[in-house]
């Protein structure tokens, strides 16, 4: 996949913008508060219907206009392909697809795999288990199109027990209308961790290799941490609802479920050691950084083409020795677009082989190759 142009009307600080990318880095470089990240973003929208730094669409609209658009124009599979997205203020956004309306956002996701890191990503490893457990998916609704129902039937079940658990300690409903309730959820539990262990176990070569090329000291393991998993291949439905019925008196007090695969987490380990526990900061961000390229490399493998990689200035979070490795290692991708405040954190020999473009107030001042 190889993005053409893209073209941005009142989108955030872009009041008109246009810009052709070619194959290879296109480092756009510019001072913060400039709108490299707003152009990122916008791209970002253009391959998933939405953006990734907020759920509404108004802000995306530049002040006190009515509307904003983004338009590209990407080459899939040899195939000339376009779309355009309209936001409207307090109206439902329009997609447009090779000028076709409405296409929607599955269809989308079909036709293209973008991979985004920003420094947010850098959080995967130190925060919560909620932030892996969101990779995980992440990488499912990449390589699976059918990975995103699992998701939505499970989290659907978990919404409508949970409010159960609330009228049963209220006494509103009989304690036992939740036994129908246990059997649905352990049912849809079992059809989504089986779904992440797999996503897991085609994720760690790729976590293996890449981390060997970015941080060549210690080997990178990973492994899907779910107390119901057996390798013997037993069936472990029954497994939860017996846990459940376990619990069900603490769930019913608090109000919420306490066993299912919303508890779950990836866990990461260098050379046997929990990076989360163990690494230092460093140690988190190049792990952090190895998952997404993992990623990458796995939509690869599955999908038979390239994502598009989006880079928001993770190179100042790096040391120089590990940025030049990252380097070394996107130079060989069909295509990729990076956003940095200073042009020194790139070493020149690879400096040489990116397309340059500056950006200013949300103005394209200069491209260069």
């Amino acid at each position: 996949m190889y993005l053409r142009n893209v073209s941005l009307l009142n989108f955030r600080n872009h009041k008109n913008t246009s810009l052709d990318f070619s194959p290879g880095i296109n480092l756009i470089i510019g001072e913060n508060g400039q709108g490299k990240t707003n152009l990122l973003e916008a791209i970002y929208v253009l391959f998933n219907g939405k953006s990734y730094r907020t759920s509404l669409n108004d802000p995306l609209i530049f002040l006190k206009e009515e509307l904003s658009v983004v338009r590209g124009n990407f080459i899939n599979k040899g195939k000339d392909e376009s779309v355009e997205i309209i936001f409207k203020i307090g109206e439902t956004k329009i997609i447009k697809i090779n000028k076709t309306q409405n296409q929607g956002i599955k269809f989308l996701k079909r036709l293209t795999n973008t991979i985004l890191f920003s420094p947010e990503d850098l959080k995967i490893v130190k925060d919560g288990p909620d932030k892996r457990r969101d990779f995980i998916d992440e990488v499912g609704e990449q390589i699976n199109y059918d990975y995103s129902h699992l998701k939505w039937k499970f989290l659907r079940i978990l919404k409508h027990r949970n409010h159960l658990l609330k009228q049963v300690f209220i006494r509103k409903q009989d304690e036992r209308t939740l036994d129908l309730w246990d059997e649905r959820l352990a049912l849809s539990s079992v059809e989504l961790i089986r779904a992440r262990e797999k996503i897991v176990e085609k994720l760690k070569p790729h976590c293996e290799r890449i981390y060997s090329k970015v941080s060549p000291i210690g080997t990178l393991g990973a492994c899907y941490l779910n107390e119901f998993i057996k390798r013997d291949g037993e069936d472990i439905e029954g497994e939860i609802i017996q846990k459940l019925k376990e619990v069900r008196r603490y769930e019913i007090e608090r109000g919420v479920t306490l066993v299912g695969p919303h508890k779950d987490d990836l866990g990461l380990y260098v050379d046997g050691m929990d990076v989360r526990l163990y690494g230092s900061q460093g140690e988190q961000r190049v792990v952090s950084l190895c998952l997404k390229m993992a990623e990458l490399e796995l939509i690869k493998k599955e999908k038979n083409r390239t994502p598009l990689l989006l880079m928001d200035d993770v190179m100042s979070e790096l040391d120089e020795k590990r940025r030049d490795n990252l380097s070394e290692f996107i130079l060989n991708l069909k295509q990729s677009i990076i956003t940095s405040t200073n042009l020194d954190y790139f070493n020149p020999k690879y400096r040489d082989k990116m397309t340059l473009i500056k950006i200013n107030k949300g103005l394209v001042e200069g491209k260069m190759c």
